[in-house]
């Protein structure tokens, strides 16, 4: 998008595209809406924060999530909440992870994330309520920067994510065991 921005978190939400900018490494960001069919956004406003890594809506509670990108600046990744009106995120609690690169709502209902480069790409679920992470189990693979979850319940619940190292296309991953309370 030809606004000066990169977009690290994405999130539909009905047919309205949402993504978080940044103007550069550990920069503020702010929450845009993306025209999909020509490409310019639309400012709803700051959200207080630096980047956002990741975002995920969960339309049971009206409520878009995301995670605070940029160890250096935060220590570790933030679970927050988003305003869609305002672009204002409020902290929700600390994952006590490095830095989480992607979110998603697991078919079981539960938030996972996965982490990026700094967190060795290992999977999580989090609280929503909290922020506290559990880990679910390393990928394998070195660190992502999205992540979908696909199939109709575990263990056969695949994930789909990609590097922003490597730029590769979604790789599945198979949960191999059932995850606890899953």
């Amino acid at each position: 998008v030809p606004n000066g921005f990169a977009f690290q978190a994405l999130e539909f939400v009905g047919s309205v595209l949402y993504g978080v900018g940044v103007a550069g490494p550990c920069a503020p960001s702010s929450l845009y809406t993306i025209d999909v069919n020509i490409g310019a956004t639309t400012l709803i406003g700051p959200t207080g924060l630096g980047p956002v890594s990741g975002m995920v809506y969960d339309p049971g509670n009206q409520t878009m999530y995301g995670v605070t990108g940029c160890w250096q600046q935060f220590g570790s990744s933030k679970l927050v909440a988003i305003s869609l009106t305002t672009g204002a995120a409020v902290v929700i609690g600390d994952t006590g992870r490095t830095t989480l690169g992607g979110l998603a709502f697991g078919p079981d209902g539960s938030l996972y994330a996965i982490g990026n480069s700094q967190d060795g790409g290992n999977f999580y679920r989090i609280n929503p309520a909290n922020g506290s992470s559990a880990l679910v189990g390393p990928t394998g693979f070195p660190g992502f920067s999205g992540l979908t979850l696909a199939g109709s319940g575990f263990p056969s619940v695949q994930a789909y994510w990609t590097t922003i190292d490597t730029c590769q296309v979604p790789v599945p991953w198979q949960f191999w065991q059932p995850l606890e309370g899953g």
